[in-house]
Order: C-alpha cells, then structure tokens, then sequence
C-alpha cells in the first residue's frame, strides 16, 4: 500500500509505520518549512522517545538571503510518527487554521490505523464501503482523541466538535456559546497580527497598570530548599506566577483554563473584534508608539 493509493492523503508509509512529513504539517499550519525542522532539531531527544525520527537527505540546496548566496545547506525532510506529529502540533501556536488541521491529522492516522490491521490493498476503494455508523464512530473516536491529547482550550475542544458534527448533519443547538461566539486569541499572537512591534511583556505592564489584567500564583511541581525563622532548612514548593483578566477586563478578553495541565491556572484571551479599541485605552498605535 502507498501513499499514491490514497487520494488527497497526507499521511505516508514510510517503512511500513503511517508518517507525516514536516513539509506537510507546516504547508497545512500556515508555518514557514523551517520554523518546524528548526523545532524539530530543538526537541529531537524527545521527538526519539516516540521511536525513531526518521528523515530523507534529499541532497544540498542553495540558500540565499536577499538575493545573496550563501552556501549550500542539507535539504532534510523528517517523518513524524503518529505521537511524534502530534508532540509537534501542541509546540505550534494554535489558530482556527491549525485545529482544523489537527482533527484531519488524527483522523487521517486513524484511517490509515484501520486500512493497515484490515490488510486492504485498495484503501480507496474500501473506505467508500464503510457505513455511515462506522464512519461517525471513527471520527468520534478521533475527535476523542484529539481533545484529550492536543494542547486546546474549552472553545476550540467545542469548535471542533461542532464542526464535526455539522459534517454528519447532527443537532448543535445545546453546544455551550463562548463569549457570544467572540474570536479571542492570545496577546502576542494579536500583536503581531496588528503590526505592534511593542513587546508582549511591555503590553502587559500597561494592562496591569490599568487594572485589566493581575498576576495570580500558583505551587509548581519545583521545590527548593529555604531557610526558616530558626536557620533550618525546609523544603517548599516554588511558586509559578501567570496573568488573569480582571473584572474590569472583560469588555477586552476572558480567561481559558490553561493548557499547561493545572486547573488553577488560567490564559488570558483577547476578543479580536474589541483589540483595536484595547490599543487604543492603552494609547497604543501600530507603529508600537506610547502616546
């Protein structure tokens, strides 16, 4: 069976096992190729404790920098696994564009899962032959699993599922509605997006000075040792400092439990629709000036 076989497919044998290529991953994320071989070769000890990351030398290509040579560089391709691919997609910044992409990787994977345990040779062919029971089970499955396993907030978990479910034609009228259905992304993200070149951490002081935002703490699983009030030493947890959208904030954002594995901790998310007015209180312009 190969790839050929398997119309519009993005998923590959490579020795026998179902792969992904970074290619395809960052051409689908709206990623540039090399931000994502660059994570790759930052995370390689723990992209190998998924098995082995397997890659194709396609020989040396010229690189140029504003017309300008600059040698010639390995043109690499790497094969993420199944939980390799998806190690890779919670280290990319979510956006609508990448959680779409993120149910059609896990969707695509199961598919190729079942087509190999059922030894078809003809996957095209058979996968027309599945019932339409069987076809909701497998993306539930695959919904499922992408929830649980992807790095997403509780509106993209429901995003999701409602776009699945609107493929099958079934009910999402009881869906929760976040915020009115209001986009809301993180600060650096809206920055860049808006051509702010000030920084996130510089944007924060001003919202904290207004009071739209405060910092909150929380124990992390560190420790360190202090001394107490009779010079012995104790062993405490180390505190982990993270922002949260105050009372006054909420006309600009809201507060996603965080995807870092504590439910004590909490993201804070931008209305995309009220960010220009936030620049604005903030007397803030696109070209980064404090007025």
């Amino acid at each position: 069976m190969s790839n050929a076989n398997i119309q519009n497919s993005i998923i590959e044998l490579v020795e026998n096992e179902p792969r992904v290529s970074h290619r395809v991953i960052a051409e689908h994320t709206n990623n540039q190729e090399v931000s994502v071989r660059n994570l790759i070769n930052k995370y390689r000890e723990k992209f190998e404790k998924f098995g082995n990351l397997h890659f194709k030398n396609e020989g040396l290509k010229r690189a140029t920098k504003d017309g300008k040579s600059r040698g010639e560089v390995k043109n690499v391709t790497y094969y993420c696994n199944e939980p390799q691919s998806t190690f890779l997609m919670t280290l990319l910044k979510n956006s609508e564009t990448v959680v779409d992409f993120k149910l059609r990787l896990v969707e695509e994977f199961f598919t190729m899962r079942e087509m190999i345990s059922q030894g078809k040779q003809e996957p095209q062919a058979e996968v027309s032959k599945i019932s339409e029971k069987e076809r909701l089970e497998n993306n539930l499955l695959a919904l499922k699993f992408a929830q649980d396993n992807l790095a997403v907030s509780d509106e993209d978990r429901t995003r999701m599922a409602r776009k699945m479910f609107d493929t099958f034609g079934l009910d999402t009228s009881y869906f929760p509605d976040f915020v009115d259905g209001k986009a809301s992304f993180s600060l650096s993200q809206l920055l860049r997006q808006n051509g702010v070149k000030m920084s996130a951490v510089k944007v924060n002081a001003l919202l904290q000075a207004d009071g739209l935002i405060e910092k909150k703490f929380r124990d992390s699983s560190k420790t360190k040792l202090i001394k107490d009030e009779n010079g012995e030493e104790k062993e405490v947890k180390v505190q982990k400092q993270f922002w949260s959208i105050t009372k006054a904030g909420e006309e600009f954002g809201k507060n996603v439990v965080s995807t870092h594995g504590s439910s004590t901790e909490t993201q804070v998310r931008f209305f995309e629709e009220k960010f220009m007015e936030l620049l604005e209180k903030l007397e803030i312009d696109c070209n980064c000036q404090k007025s």
